[in-house]
């Protein structure tokens, strides 16, 4: 999945800390990438989501206001 750079750097972050504080394994980056990317890409899609429903909420509210004038 392709993530906006500042998002791809937390979760490169929070990867780095899973590694280290399972003690720095070698070979196992992807266990480590996916929980980190579980955690901080959830919390950004539900943010999308609430956003992209207030959109859509106020445009149907004023098209609906203008139906309401227009009838």
């Amino acid at each position: 999945m392709e993530y906006p750079s500042s998002l791809r750097e937390k979760i490169e972050l929070r990867a780095y800390q899973f590694w280290e504080n399972r003690g720095r394994p070698w070979g196992t980056p992807e266990a480590d990438w996916f929980q980190a990317e579980q955690e901080l890409s959830d919390g950004t899609l539900a943010k999308m989501a609430r956003e992209v429903g207030s959109i859509v909420g106020t445009a149907a509210s004023f098209l609906a206001g203008l139906t309401h004038r227009t009838s």
